[in-house]
């Protein structure tokens, strides 16, 4: 196991230098630079000799393979991934001081999603056709279909409209005000739920059938076993494999769907802080914001690979 996983951990290094050569790039095909909005916004310099004065100050006068060697360098060598355009101050504890608020809303929905999810696919796997299966099978195809971004705006408008109340828009840590964090956590949380529970349970519900129909779990059930002891006992760990593997899938499209949330609910985290930086160019915050995400994302599958051998006595890491 241990040499598994430093093999994993050493095949990191290439997959995230061909990340930052993706995103290096991808932040620059935004239409216009931040040269252009610092320029327009300070009539007066718009001339030759201004324009040139900046692009050497911000390092964009030389082509674009040496300024991803200097970012890059700079990452390798001291750890450091470059200064803000605008505010010129380091990437690095701006960005890293809004993840633990984004990591609350992630854990947050992951947690709502999973209690939403594999109770419902498993009641529906148990009761195969009938209502209450029908049910679960329609919401959970509500849940997959309905955009997290609409859900959100009806959300911030209609129970302003209807009841005068609308979530929190100061953000307070939980640890200095529990009951103003959570109202302003829970909702955007639980639309990002929403969403991955729809592929959780549909996963769930099929994988658990299959399971049922197993020799096995018969012969459980003619022990006169319990159906609560053959279902989460004997079916439920062997199901578990395609579903965390579903579920280690889906942590990217919570991370992407909390960017709209965080700006909609204005909580500070790093996807309200990549939207800004969207608009305003500022290419070393958005590189920084995804390098580490990119990170966060290889560490979760190595997780979900890791889970296997402990869910499955038969998979081995060597």
């Amino acid at each position: 196991m241990r040499a598994y996983i430093i093999r994993r951990l050493l095949l990191l290094i290439p997959t995230l230098f061909l990340i930052t050569i993706i995103i290096f790039l991808l932040a620059r095909l935004v239409p216009g630079t931040a040269i252009d909005l610092m320029l327009a916004q300070q009539p007066a310099t718009q001339d030759q000799i201004g324009r040139a004065a900046l692009e050497h100050e911000l390092g964009f006068d030389v082509p674009i393979h040496i300024q991803y060697v200097r970012w890059i360098g700079a990452i390798i060598t001291h750890g450091d991934l470059g200064d803000s355009l605008w505010s010129r101050q380091s990437v690095a504890p701006n960005v890293l001081r809004r993840f633990p608020i984004s990591f609350e809303l992630w854990f947050i929905a992951i947690l709502i999603g999973l209690l939403i999810a594999i109770p419902i696919g498993i009641y529906s796997a148990i009761r195969q056709d009938s209502v209450g299966d029908y049910i679960a099978r329609g919401f959970a195809i509500a849940c997959i279909a309905l955009p997290s971004f609409w859900l959100g705006t009806l959300v911030m408008v209609f129970p302003s409209v209807w009841w005068r109340w609308s979530p929190p828009v100061e953000y307070l840590s939980f640890f200095q005000n529990p009951g103003q964090n959570l109202q302003m956590f829970l909702p955007p949380a639980i639309i990002l739920g929403m969403g991955l529970s729809g592929m959780v349970m549909r996963m769930t519900r099929t994988m658990m059938l299959e399971v049922l129909r197993q020799d096995y779990i018969r012969t459980a059930w003619s022990k006169g076993l319990t159906e609560k002891v053959v279902v989460l006992r004997h079916a439920m760990k062997n199901a578990l494999i395609p579903i965390v593997t579903i579920i280690g899938l889906q942590i990217p499209a919570v991370i992407g769907g909390s960017i709209i949330l965080e700006t909609i609910f204005q909580i500070p985290g790093v996807g309200r802080l990549m939207i800004d930086t969207v608009f305003n160019r500022d290419y070393p915050i958005l590189q920084g914001i995804n390098l580490i995400t990119a990170a966060i994302v290889l560490l979760v599958n190595l997780g979900v690979d890791m889970t296997y051998a402990y869910l499955d006595p038969r998979v081995h890491y060597e």
